[in-house]
């Protein structure tokens, strides 16, 4: 063999390990921040998919504690038959813990915060670990923080139910086979389909929503200041921004997420190559602009896999083909679903459609992304202020990092963080807007605070300028923001919620714009 053929099966041998090693460190490094947030996490889900799992999540973000429990919450009970229809057809993909037949009145609710602490512990150490193991030890790793995140996501309900928790195991689970070197062709032509479905659907959402920002190259107007954690650039950059500006930033949205850059990933190099520049600049700016934990980081690790082809051999029809194969018919079925229902909803392949979906949901494959399909043109804000004493004046609850006091600006979190409570509250006002009642863990997380729940008033909660001992009453109030000046300009709505010791909800002033009647 000569020296250039040498160095050729050399440098291709450098680019699988570096390919598969990024992979691992990237995968692991998403893994490794979701597990430290969940990290000691303590949750009491009820075994039968039909009910609504309680929850109890400590140690948010990178210190302190959150301690957020729901007791006693159920959904409507269905017959004893379809229950065990239910177990019979999907008991292994319920996530449960506990054993059939157990509950969480049986075993205490001690029990299910240890299994859980445990398990989290497992994952957080393979996800730590596994990016210096050896094959096929780290695809091993990858597979054990696959299956943990899988079902502490099931056990979460809300707060793990952002679309880059669907992402990040989907990737794990394909990721398993670029773990060990030689790169099949296959196994690498998985990645590449899971990141033009990302892309794509992004694109595809926000033209056939119809919202009239995006038709009318607006959006752009409100995305700064309306999303839901900003950056300091993000504010800035509103500031400068003028209508061309504003325009440009669309369609250069749109070009990368809709045509042609999603479907330059499949053809050959160096359209691949290019169409996954485009991305991974598109990640940067979103980075620069706004708090969205491990998303941008793990979309980059998807659109660096673009440019490398695997390895070629004689045997072409290996077990890691055929899954890429049936994987990209997943993922052609859920690209074309939206479409299908835009033509023609009564169309009996839209039926089929969902109920494929349906069916792959629960296993993490096939998932469909629709990030900001309409784009929210107000920004309402849940404060919350305590009454330290009958009569007395009340009090903003600062929180760690969603905007409360108008002179906070916004500011860039650590790489990776993702602050769950704070995204969450995010969405409660767009609900209530719409008719939507107050989500239960609002009124629970409330009255915890009454309570004087330590994990909760002393981690989430840290430094107020009351003692919690002596608080009587907590109201919610709504505010509208925007940016101001020297960081935001709030407007205060005329629409309260007040709680007292005994969990009373009452409502304070007349109700403008929505009805915030407690469920």
């Amino acid at each position: 063999m000569s020296a250039a053929s040498n160095r050729h099966w050399l440098l291709r041998g450098l680019q699988e390990r570096l390919l598969a090693g990024t992979g691992r460190a990237f995968t692991s490094f998403a893994f490794w921040h979701s597990y430290r947030f969940v990290g000691n996490f303590q949750a009491c889900a009820d075994p039968w998919v039909y009910y609504q799992p309680g929850i109890a999540l400590k140690s948010s973000g990178w210190e302190g504690n959150l301690g957020l429990l729901s007791r006693g919450l159920q959904l409507p009970r269905v017959s004893e038959a379809m229950i065990h229809a239910e177990i019979a057809s999907h008991a292994w993909m319920r996530g449960d813990l506990w054993g059939p037949g157990s509950h969480r009145e049986a075993h205490g609710d001690d029990i299910f915060t240890t299994r859980l602490v445990t398990l989290c512990d497992i994952g957080l150490s393979c996800a730590l670990i596994g990016i210096f193991l050896p094959p096929p030890l780290s695809t091993l790793s990858l597979a054990v923080c696959w299956f943990t995140y899988w079902i502490l996501k099931r056990s979460c309900g809300t707060f793990l139910n952002l679309q880059w928790d669907q992402l990040l195991l989907e990737c794990a689970a394909l990721g398993c086979a670029l773990s060990v070197p030689p790169l099949r062709l296959g196994a690498i032509w998985s990645l590449r389909i899971l990141l033009f479905k990302l892309i794509l659907s992004s694109g595809l959402c926000k033209v056939l929503s119809g919202c009239p920002k995006w038709s009318s190259l607006t959006a752009m107007d409100y995305h700064f200041w309306t999303q839901p954690l900003p950056t300091i650039i993000g504010y800035h950059i509103n500031r400068k921004l003028t209508p061309r500006i504003s325009r440009l930033m669309v369609w250069f949205t749109l070009f990368v997420q809709l045509f042609p850059v999603p479907w330059l990933l499949l053809l050959p190099y160096p359209f691949e190559a290019i169409g996954a520049l485009w991305i991974i600049l598109l990640m940067i700016l979103i980075a620069f602009t706004g708090n969205y934990g491990f998303f941008n980081y793990l979309t980059c690790a998807l659109a660096s896999s673009v440019s490398y082809h695997g390895t070629s051999r004689d045997d072409p029809y290996r077990l890691v083909d055929v899954i890429s194969i049936c994987y990209g018919l997943v993922v052609g079925l859920g690209v074309a679903q939206p479409l299908l229902y835009t033509l023609d909803p009564s169309h009996p392949a839209c039926a089929w459609a969902s109920t494929v979906s349906q069916h792959l949901r629960p296993m993490a494959v096939g998932s469909g992304y629709g990030l900001f399909a309409r784009m929210t043109t107000f920004r309402m804000e849940l404060n919350f202020e305590a009454e330290v004493s009958p009569g007395g004046p009340w009090i903003e609850i600062a929180f760690k990092h969603k905007p409360v006091d108008p002179k906070n600006p916004p500011y860039f979190l650590p790489v990776g963080h993702m602050p769950r409570l704070d995204w969450r509250i995010w969405f409660v006002p767009l609900g209530l807007m719409r008719g939507a009642p107050m989500p239960t863990w609002v009124d629970t997380f409330i009255e915890r605070m009454l309570q004087n729940e330590p994990c909760v008033v002393d981690g989430l909660l840290p430094h107020q300028s009351f003692e919690w001992a002596r608080v009587s009453r907590i109201r919610v109030v709504l505010w509208n923001y925007t940016f101001g000046d020297d960081g935001w300009a709030r407007e205060r709505l005329e629409v309260n919620l007040c709680y007292s010791s005994d969990s009373v909800c009452c409502i304070i002033g007349p109700t403008q714009g929505a009805d915030l009647q407690k469920p």
